[in-house]
């Protein structure tokens, strides 16, 4: 096989790694956009912006997450 034939699996971004563990705990969590959005004060918007994978939290965005999800900034950040 020549170099240029080889199947490479696409790697996520971290923003959509991010995106989708939010999605998962929020459903593991029960809750909706609002109500994770409330509990870690940021807006709704916000929110929707961070499972739909168009922007990346902040450090500070990220431990309220992690506080309202009930796990570690590791964990929403891991793949």
């Amino acid at each position: 096989m020549r170099g240029n034939e080889h199947t490479h699996t696409k790697r996520k971004r971290r923003g959509e790694v991010i995106g989708d563990n939010i999605k998962r705990l929020m459903k593991e969590n029960g809750y909706t956009q609002k109500q994770l959005a409330i509990r870690s004060q940021c807006t709704e918007c916000a929110i929707s912006r961070y499972v739909n994978n168009e922007r990346e939290p902040s450090i500070k965005i990220l431990k309220n997450l992690a506080i309202s999800l009930g796990v570690s900034v590791d964990e929403l950040i891991k793949d």
